[in-house]
Order: structure tokens, then sequence, then C-alpha cells
């Protein structure tokens, strides 16, 4: 018989953990090219100079009262598929790796398509160095 389970303590999932998990189910629909960290422009630069105190993300969570969840996500899509059905697709990938991994199921999931581009090798190697 199983050991039993302790009736005190919790698990913590840092959004870390979270982040790391939304990003991979993304990069497995092949119609996205890459992550947006498209904020506004000045933010990137204070940013870049070291006077921003954070790099605009690609990925968020949002922790509600209630204890519920939503996370936005920012990607760059080829044209090869209609526009929306990608959206979808991201969508659910991110339901189903965070159901299946984390037992997590977000109240909300923001999908923000902030361009088109055709994918390319340097796209490739770009969402391997995103992603490590």
């Amino acid at each position: 018989s199983p050991a039993p389970l302790p009736d005190k303590g919790s698990v913590n999932i840092s959004d870390t953990v979270i982040i790391s998990i939304v990003k991979k189910a993304v990069l497995e629909i092949p119609e996205v090219v890459r992550f947006s960290s498209s904020g506004n422009f000045s933010d990137m630069i204070s940013y870049m100079i070291g006077k921003g105190s954070s790099k605009p993300e690609s990925v968020k969570i949002k922790h509600n009262e209630d204890s519920s969840m939503e996370i936005s996500v920012k990607v760059i899509v080829t044209s090869s598929k209609n526009i929306s059905e990608i959206g979808l697709m991201i969508q659910m990938s991110i339901s189903l790796a965070l159901k299946n991994m984390l037992m997590i199921v977000p109240a909300k999931i923001d999908i923000f398509i902030d361009n088109v581009e055709e994918k390319s090798d340097e796209n490739f190697n770009e969402n391997i160095q995103n992603t490590i």
C-alpha cells in the first residue's frame, strides 16, 4: 500500500517554472517564429542602457485574488495558416501542458500576435537561445 500523504505542508511552484512550461508549449507550434518582447520602445531602450528595471516580457503571469491565474504571451507567427487558428493552437498547447505537468488550469490565456514573418534558420537559432 502507498505511504500516507502528510496532512500538513504545501507544494509551491514558481512563476519561472510556469513560464518555462508555457514557452516550451508555445514553441511546439510549428507556425510560431519566435517570441516577441515588444514593450514600448522607450522601455526597451531604458532596459538596454541599464536604466530600466526589467526587460519587456514575452510571457506574463498574473495571479488574481481568487487564486486564479491569467497568462499572456506575445509571439510572432508565420502566415502559413489562418492566424486566428494559430492563436487557438497556442492556447490549447499551453492549456494542455499546464494541466498535464502542473494540474493548473488558467482562468485566461491571452495570445498577442505582434507580427507575421517567415521562418528561417536564424529565427530557429534565436528561439533556441530564448528558451535556454
